[in-house]
């Protein structure tokens, strides 16, 4: 939470939030999401990217439970998880209780589900990636999707 007696300017701006719509999941993702997922113990606290692999790990996890985010993007998949009760953030050893972003993006109900919700910590990006933060959290599973890699 940030006093208004600390900020600067306030520029108010009524154009609607830009919406990404979720990429469409393929059978491959869907046995990646699994095979991740089947790794995953309860209690595990999520950091997850953007696209379709983490959002078939977000759905293969619905079966979990106590689990809690750290991330720096806050997406659909993982607001899922806070609404289905999965992710309760009650195992997390850093802000506890709290799911804690940098950003979100995806479409309007994630926007909605974001408005004035107290389970909801945004935190700069320089703190939420910081390494010796991101350690302080036990049983930490980061899933991004990789484009290009070079073993060479």
């Amino acid at each position: 939470l940030v006093h208004v007696s600390d900020v600067t300017a306030l520029v108010e701006h009524h154009v609607p939030l830009c919406q990404i719509p979720s990429l469409p999941r393929n059978a491959t993702d869907e046995a990646i999401g699994a095979i991740i997922a089947a790794m995953v113990d309860d209690g595990a606290c999520l950091q997850m990217g953007i696209g379709a692999v983490p959002d078939a790990v977000c759905a293969a996890l619905m079966g979990h439970r106590r689990l809690g985010i750290h991330t720096e993007l806050l997406s659909p998949g993982l607001v899922s998880l806070i609404q289905a009760g999965v992710v309760d953030n009650s195992a997390k050893s850093l802000h506890l209780g709290k799911s804690v972003f940098a950003f979100a993006m995806g479409d309007q109900p994630l926007y909605d589900f974001l408005h004035d919700n107290p389970a909801l910590e945004a935190r700069p990006v320089d703190y939420v990636n910081a390494p010796h933060i991101i350690a302080q959290n036990d049983a930490m599973l980061s899933v991004n999707a990789t484009l290009q890699l070079d073993l060479a």
